[in-house]
């Protein structure tokens, strides 16, 4: 099949790398834990409102997350639905309830209101008519190709940033968040973009370039006729090896407000099950609803001394080990492991213990040992295994 004029056209030596090169870039940008470039941000906003035809915001308002961010929006719409005491407690930042910031930003605003949402006109819309007047399709090679790396580059990692702080930020009330036009954990369109006028030549870069800059040098943001409101980045990101959340030390994102969210492998947890594990107790594993929740936090307790503490039970004993069966309080399949010694001593004289999750309906401990080698239990025998 004959390529298209765009594809032959656009297809220079070492473009694949280029693409390669600006996907990688734009990682690096929508990750970053720097701070907001303030000057940048407002003289960027400044240029996207006036390409809209609009005056510039009166004031930008910088906040130290999105969470504040969001409150900020609700708080100074006339038609806002209030929060209530328990929401109030659950958004706090490090030293203060996040309504009392709230509260304290909006005194300074003297009475004015925000004005109409005006996200539309100065972002959606320039981005839309980019696309509609480029001539690159979305049946076209470079169309695919273009997205797809960008897509592959910066997922999953800036997905699961933006949820984690979307849904921190929206299920903390009792109705649906704002969402921002755009933050930095969503910026594919505008890399694409970036590509597609500074890498391939193609015109158009004028309508997105304030765009491009803000999603460049800030985090999320409202947009309203008199008020921008504008947070700061995350000042720590951590990921695990496939661009999930995770930090076993401290948390895995967290804003100069103070705005913290723990996780392990992609699992949101308590505070204490990252920073303090040994202060765990079996109650407390017990009484967690989340299955995904318990198996992190039985993971940093210990899995022999949760069983021991909670005082599971021993279901058969043999010379292959000790099979133990513990019910979880709340329901779920039960938690069925077996305890093995290593035959052969460390250099301290000593055994390793290893405590083996094997699947529930275990009834010997030899069977629940061959099943962790992918044997039967006639076929396992412990002199011949390692």
């Amino acid at each position: 099949m004959a390529e298209t004029e765009i594809e032959a056209r656009a297809k220079p030596a070492g473009s694949i790398a280029e693409l390669e090169e600006f996907a990688g870039r734009w990682k690096g940008w929508a990750l970053s834990t720097e701070p907001a470039d303030r000057p940048v941000t407002e003289e960027a906003l400044a240029r996207a409102y006036v390409s809209a035809g609009l005056e510039p915001p009166r004031r930008v308002l910088w906040v130290g997350s999105p969470v504040i961010g969001i409150l900020m929006r609700l708080s100074s719409d006339p038609f806002a639905v209030r929060f209530d005491s328990r929401a109030e407690r659950a958004l706090e930042t490090a030293d203060r309830p996040a309504m009392v910031v709230v509260r304290e930003a909006l005194d300074g605003l003297a009475g004015e209101l925000p004005g109409s949402d005006i996200q539309n006109e100065v972002t959606a819309r320039p981005v839309a008519e980019f696309l509609a007047t480029m001539p690159l399709k979305r049946t076209d090679f470079w169309w695919h190709r273009t997205m797809s790396v960008i897509r592959n580059r910066l997922n999953p990692e800036l997905r699961a940033a933006r949820q984690a702080v979307w849904q921190e930020a929206g299920t903390q009330a009792r109705f649906s968040a704002p969402h921002p036009w755009f933050n930095s954990h969503d910026c594919r369109s505008l890399a694409a973009a970036d590509y597609w006028t500074a890498g391939m030549g193609f015109r158009g870069r004028r309508r997105v370039s304030a765009l491009i800059d803000l999603a460049r040098s800030c985090g999320w943001m409202w947009l309203s006729r008199n008020l921008a409101i504008v947070t700061e980045r995350p000042c720590r990101l951590c990921f695990d090896a496939v661009g999930r959340l995770h930090s076993p030390s401290g948390p895995a994102i967290a804003y100069p407000d103070g705005l913290s969210f723990w996780y392990i492998n992609g699992v949101k947890v308590p505070r204490k099950v990252v920073e303090a594990p040994e202060t765990l107790t079996a109650e407390e594993i017990d009484a967690e609803q989340n299955a995904e929740v318990v198996r992190v936090m039985i993971e940093r307790f210990g899995t022999g001394r949760y069983l021991e503490e909670s005082r599971a039970k021993l279901v058969h004993e043999d010379e292959c080990g000790r099979l133990y069966l513990k019910h979880y309080p709340g329901g779920g399949e039960p938690f069925m492991v077996v305890k093995v010694e290593n035959s052969t001593p460390n250099p301290g004289g000593e055994r390793q213990i290893y405590w083996l999750r094997v699947p529930f309906g275990m009834t010997t401990a030899r069977e629940a040992v061959a099943w962790t080698f992918g044997m039967r239990p006639d076929q396992y025998r412990p002199g011949a295994q390692s």
